[in-house]
């Protein structure tokens, strides 16, 4: 992956949304090396070898990523867990402010960067989801899973994994495990309309200091970013091809209704 410098220039309230195709027909050989002993070990312990080459991939595009943002080498870049879990940078990096999440789900990463601020991201295939009527209700609040039952059925598997992603996305930002945790953010959504959060932590979006929001998402996809920045307004979709080479950058983050309706052109 070439050097872009984007490391030089990325001030506070600034974040950047970067998507990673994963495909199984690539060779992951390569990629290998830049991963960690710890990281190539859970690569091999996959059962099949398309959830290894998404894993790879997935990983090493971090790394590419955040090489490019530390002008480091990316088989250098040291990552330690914080206190719930949330991968963090380490050996003295943490002090540069840059904070990071990934998600990645079928054929698709998402990566989170941001500066001085935590950051969560989650992305989400919309697939057949059994019994999704009791899992909403056991998983969401009462309000969601009623509007998850309002919607024509073709459309509930789209609201659930829109309220999914917007509940992950804040969850993995403030580094709080999910078991438990779901009620901690109240989303409510309608048809033909993004997500839109209703409470954090029992408390109004304005009085928070996250805000949660859409992305945008080929369609397919729906994905949700978290950021502890009520100011943060600037923001960058970037992206790699399958090669893990940058592509153009697209700004600023195009208007979504709902998250999978409009994206970049390079991302198809």
């Amino acid at each position: 992956m070439s050097s872009q410098g984007f490391g030089n220039n990325f001030p506070k309230g600034t974040v950047c949304i970067w998507q990673i195709p994963l495909s199984e027909s690539v060779d992951v050989t390569p990629y290998l090396s830049v991963l960690s002993v710890a990281e190539r070990q859970k690569a091999n312990r996959f059962r099949f070898q398309r959830d290894r080459c998404f894993y790879v991939l997935a990983h090493a595009g971090l790394r590419y990523i955040l090489a490019d943002y530390l002008q480091l080498p990316a088989a250098e870049i040291p990552f330690e867990e914080g206190e719930r879990g949330k991968p963090k940078l380490a050996g003295g990096w943490e002090a540069t402010g840059i904070q990071f999440n990934l998600s990645h789900t079928q054929n698709l990463a998402l990566v989170a960067v941001a500066y001085d601020t935590p950051v969560g991201v989650d992305v989400e295939k919309v697939r057949p989801v059994k019994n999704l009527q009791r899992l909403s209700e056991r998983f969401f609040c009462p309000g969601e899973a009623e509007a998850i039952a309002q919607f024509p059925f073709p459309q509930q598997q789209q609201a659930f994994f829109e309220i999914w992603t917007c509940k992950e996305a804040y969850l993995k930002g403030i580094g709080c495990g999910l078991a438990g945790a779901w009620h901690r953010v109240e989303v409510s959504v309608a048809p033909h309309q993004p997500p839109q959060i209703h409470r954090l932590d029992g408390v109004s979006p304005a009085a928070s200091p996250w805000q949660v929001q859409a992305v945008s998402l080929p369609a397919g996809y729906v994905g949700a970013l978290a950021i502890c920045d009520r100011c943060c307004s600037d923001a960058t979709y970037c992206a790699l091809d399958v090669q893990l080479n940058p592509l153009p950058a697209t700004s600023p983050v195009p208007k979504v209704s709902p998250a999978s309706d409009a994206y970049p052109p390079h991302w198809s």
